[in-house]
């Protein structure tokens, strides 16, 4: 499926109110991008949130695991509001290959991202 729309925020609410009931679950990162967050309260549809470390990291595992117990997965890449980096791909392609619905990775920010080596 292709679609378009006016900036992400669009294009999550199309898939939030196309896509998802108030039974849908999805899991996320906490915190999350907060425009996400809004717009779940707003359709009642229950997020299941992936605390970061005290290091402010999060763990690809963490989200395999809580993965087998709901239907989509959200994932702010750099996150929103932290900045936590991207994930490296060979984590998400583990995370793709252990779940079979729909994965939103939103990397709005993904270009303004600084790497320093």
């Amino acid at each position: 499926m292709i679609s378009v729309g006016n900036g992400s925020d669009q294009i999550l609410d199309l898939i939030l109110a196309n896509f998802c009931t108030s039974s849908t679950k999805i899991l996320t990162s906490d915190p999350t991008f907060g425009f996400f967050e809004e717009r779940c309260k707003l359709y009642s549809i229950k997020q299941v949130k992936i605390p970061f470390s005290k290091n402010m990291d999060l763990c690809i595992e963490d989200f395999i695991k809580k993965a087998k117990s709901v239907d989509m997965i959200y994932l702010d890449s750099p996150n929103n509001p932290t900045g936590f980096p991207k994930f490296f791909n060979k984590d998400l392609e583990k995370l793709i290959k252990s779940f079979s619905g729909p994965i939103i990775i939103d990397e709005a920010y993904g270009n303004s991202q600084i790497y320093l080596f």
